[in-house]
């Protein structure tokens, strides 16, 4: 699939996806909210403003993409070509990190969720997979353990 096609699915797919997640994160927010609580200081409220932009970019992201179909929306070959190819790919990835998550150890749940992701995407160069993985892996344990102390799984 072209590059033009495949980012318009990718925007309804981020549109979708950040859709459900706002509606999670709205419920979140209006049940924390209270009488003597604001509702920018729930829980939910981040998350929030997160997804609401995820729907921005993905609405811009067809609007600059939508000459890609000249006439039709629906082209031949499009919903095969994406589930053969990258969109197949990220859903096990992100099925099996959602998996292991819990049975590993964040760092290495995230580390072979990475290292599988730059392999699979970046068309198997080793050494860019792995220091991607390594630094983006502690990076990301980095800020969130020490920095902002949460309790990572």
């Amino acid at each position: 699939m072209e590059a033009r096609k495949a980012d318009i699915v990718f925007g309804f797919t981020l549109i979708a996806t950040a859709g459900v997640l706002w509606w999670q994160s709205y419920l979140i927010a209006v049940r924390f909210a209270g009488r003597f609580t604001p509702f920018y200081y729930t829980p939910g409220f981040v998350p929030l403003l997160l997804t609401s932009t995820l729907i921005v970019l993905g609405l811009v992201l067809i609007v600059l993409r939508r000459d890609a179909f000249r006439g039709s929306w629906v082209p031949r070959g499009t919903i095969r070509d994406v589930l053969m190819s990258r969109g197949l790919w990220a859903g096990l990835l992100i099925g099996g990190y959602v998996l292991l998550i819990p049975r590993l150890h964040f760092v290495v749940a995230t580390a072979a969720f990475l290292f599988l992701s730059t392999m699979v995407f970046n068309r198997g160069r080793v050494l860019t997979a792995a220091l991607v993985t390594l630094a983006t892996t502690f990076g990301a344990y980095y800020i969130f353990a020490r920095i902002f102390i949460i309790s990572l799984p």
